[in-house]
């Protein structure tokens, strides 16, 4: 079963962008966005420690060997 993700990447590295140049903040974007201010220093944490492949969701769910 795949799995769509509610906001896309471009989305999701705007937001963040915007915050790291100063011009908004997580509060602004998940007002905008109608998402948690959770959701939005989730984006930002994974970008700071992932880079861009931080923000790309997956489409399947990861299958583990036996």
């Amino acid at each position: 079963m795949e799995r769509k993700a509610k906001f896309s990447f471009e989305t999701k590295i705007g937001a963040v962008q915007r915050w790291l140049t100063g011009k908004s903040n997580p509060h602004y974007e998940a007002s905008v966005l109608g998402i948690s201010f959770t959701s939005v220093t989730e984006w930002i944490s994974l970008y700071e420690s992932l880079g861009d492949a931080g923000l790309i969701t997956t489409s399947k769910n990861t299958v583990y060997s036996t």
